[in-house]
């Protein structure tokens, strides 16, 4: 782990729990992408890998005690993971294959569960042989065409870099929709979120196919991954760790939690009173991880795998289109820019 990594390695769910004691490290290769960060630890259980997508600037799950191996993944840019994704993608196959793990999961929360999501079709279409899984906490599904449901920060300035930047532009119309994910004939997804969370629910209701698993948590929180977390843990504890999760925009700076404090609920005691009375029902974190790396995908019928192609080649198609419209946009911004400089020039001369 470089020194960047360790440095910037923070937990946003955390538990009281240490990492698990670092066991002897295989020759497994991590992805080097500029603007992520990556690190990793080694479980008891090497055959399997869990890919932990983060939904901020620090890991999430960092002192979480994997029974397998884990790799913290970090978009530091807070793109959604649609800058550079493909070949993200390529790394991450590259690590998995390097492991020799027999089962991955990809699992995210927030923005991390739509890069989970995104990630793991990549992958999946990359290694058509081989099965993924992906474990979504409250993805935000489709972030184009521009999506209304979305109140989020990072949402309204992703489509405002976008519309700057055409590499941007370019990986949102091709991969910013993961609603096909249950579609993926190699890939198995599972979506958690919250049943009483309109935006959430609003999301989750976009994705279909069968291999799609769907778990909607008693609560109204954004952060449905604190239902499972904390489940069957004393009051008294839970309610120390919400009061942190509701201090942290003082401890951390307002730049870095926009999202944290735009999605949860405004009483703290509302969001203690839901996972204290949650359902025994319910899985335990651990559990469900479990639940969801053992699962397998279906094979699709003919008809959705030509469907499936279809999309493909017209995600392409979308592509291309982009380029002569934002050319127009960029055209359109310069040509202004000089007319304010002419006309500022002109009322210059004239004074």
């Amino acid at each position: 782990m470089s020194p960047r990594s360790a440095g910037a390695a923070r937990v946003s769910f955390p538990e009281d729990s240490e990492p698990s004691a670092p066991a002897a490290r295989r020759d497994v290769v991590l992805p080097a992408i500029s603007d992520h960060l990556f690190d990793f630890r080694p479980g008891e259980n090497a055959r399997e890998l869990v890919v932990v997508f983060s939904p901020s600037k620090r890991f999430i799950l960092y002192r979480h005690r994997f029974s397998c191996d884990a790799l913290f993944v970090c978009d530091q840019r807070g793109l959604y993971y649609l800058d550079q994704a493909a070949r993200l993608a390529r790394a991450l196959v590259e690590t998995i294959e390097s492991g020799g793990y027999e089962r991955t999961l990809f699992l995210g929360t927030s923005k991390g569960a739509f890069g989970a999501l995104l990630l793991a079709r990549l992958c999946a279409g990359l290694r058509p042989r081989r099965t993924f899984r992906a474990l979504a906490f409250s993805p935000q599904v489709q972030l184009d065409p521009a999506n209304t449901n979305l109140y989020f920060p990072s949402y309204r300035r992703l489509r405002s870099i976008a519309r700057k930047r055409f590499a941007i532009a370019a990986a949102l119309t091709r991969y910013g929709d993961a609603s096909l994910a249950g579609r993926t004939p190699n890939l198995h997804a599972t979506v958690v979120y919250a049943l009483h969370n309109r935006t959430d629910a609003v999301e989750a209701d976009r994705m279909s196919g069968p291999n799609l698993s769907k778990l909607p948590i008693e609560g109204s929180s954004h952060g449905s991954i604190l239902y499972l977390l904390l489940k069957g843990q004393p009051e008294a504890y839970v309610r120390t760790r919400v009061a942190k999760i509701y201090a942290r925009r003082r401890r951390r700076g307002v730049e870095e939690d926009y999202d944290l404090q735009a999605s949860k609920p405004k009483d703290p005691e509302q969001l203690v009173r839901e996972i204290v009375g949650a359902s025994d029902e319910a899985p335990t974190l651990e559990a469900l991880i479990d639940r969801a790396m053992a699962a397998d995908p279906r094979p699709l019928p003919a008809h959705a795998r030509l469907a499936a192609g279809a999309r493909r080649t017209g995600g392409a198609l979308k592509v291309a289109a982009v380029a002569p419209r934002f050319l127009v946009r960029k055209a359109a911004t310069l040509a202004g820019r000089l007319k304010r400089v002419k006309s500022s020039s002109a009322a210059f001369a004239k004074s």
